[in-house]
């Protein structure tokens, strides 16, 4: 006895399949896959937090401690726009090429790196002049820093301890945290 499948059109199923088999190739490498700029852009609580503490993380390294680790205190200038990536997501978002939202916002930071050896660990302390929310803040920063970062471990391994008080001076701090990559 002979038996037959028929799929209802005139497509034989050897078509389908090989057409199947096309459809999962990868791109090829010089595709619009590979060289189109890639942007993506959540927003939930989460995804704030997240944000922040990059954030942190990148004014941290844009103050470049380890390079002027026992040189005494110094001022540093620090690009906002280039550490909030809520800003320079919503300027690449909204396709404004003017350059008018790259223009730099500094922040002012007073940083006192130290180390007393190679297997101490380095002590940053730093005082940043910002604005919150028309307020003027400063935010005392103190990061002890036990490794520093590698191709496996990209952050390094440190503390970060800050409170934010108002510029006026004295009262408590109006935000406050901790940060810890172990």
């Amino acid at each position: 006895m002979k038996t037959s499948f028929t799929c209802g059109t005139s497509v034989p199923l050897v078509l389908l399949a090989a057409a199947s088999q096309l459809a999962s190739a990868a791109p090829p490498a010089g595709s619009a896959y590979f060289t189109d700029a890639q942007t993506s852009h959540v927003q939930d609580a989460t995804s704030e937090s997240i944000g922040q503490v990059n954030m942190i993380t990148c004014v941290f390294h844009s103050m470049h401690p380890d390079a002027l680790v026992n040189q005494g205190a110094y001022v540093a200038l620090i690009d906002k726009n280039k550490c909030d990536a809520a800003k320079e997501s919503s300027a690449a978002n909204s396709g404004d090429s003017s350059g008018a939202s790259q223009a730099p916002q500094y922040l002012t930071a007073v940083v006192n790196s130290t180390r007393a050896s190679n297997t101490t660990p380095m002590l940053v302390s730093a005082w940043i002049s910002i604005d919150q929310d028309g307020t003027p803040v400063t935010v005392f920063a103190h990061l002890s820093a036990t490794a520093a970062p590698s191709t496996s471990d990209p952050y390094g391994t440190f503390r970060l301890d800050y409170c934010g008080k108002l510029a006026s001076g004295g009262g408590s701090c109006l935000m406050k945290a901790l940060q810890s990559v172990e």
